[in-house]
């Protein structure tokens, strides 16, 4: 009896190392834009927590700027990434949740 567990146990491993990899293909996928300063600061991030790209409107592009858009940026893209950790976490609560761990 105790083989016939271990078995379903890794049929179970395996399904749920299916499912990860699932997802985390839909995360690298999964874009999320943020904006900063009306729009003339934006970046988009992947749900798996990577940057894909930035615009800067060219208007906003001088010296006098810098701190002004270094800010932006930051804001921008923490915002971006707070929205693709909640993505992730959804996601990878599926899979806690086959598992039957308690809080998921």
């Amino acid at each position: 009896m105790a083989m016939f567990d271990k078995m379903r146990q890794a049929r179970n491993l395996m399904s749920l190392q299916k499912k990860a990899k699932t997802i985390q293909k839909e995360l690298s996928k999964t874009e999320i834009e943020a904006e900063s300063m009306s729009g003339q600061v934006s970046v988009i991030v992947s749900a798996d927590q990577k940057l894909q790209s930035i615009h800067l409107d060219p208007e906003i592009l001088t010296p006098e700027n810098s701190t002004r858009i270094e800010k932006a940026l930051k804001d921008a893209f923490n915002e971006a990434n707070k929205e693709a950790q909640k993505i992730a976490t959804s996601k990878m609560k599926q899979i806690s949740g086959d598992l039957g761990l308690p809080g998921f």
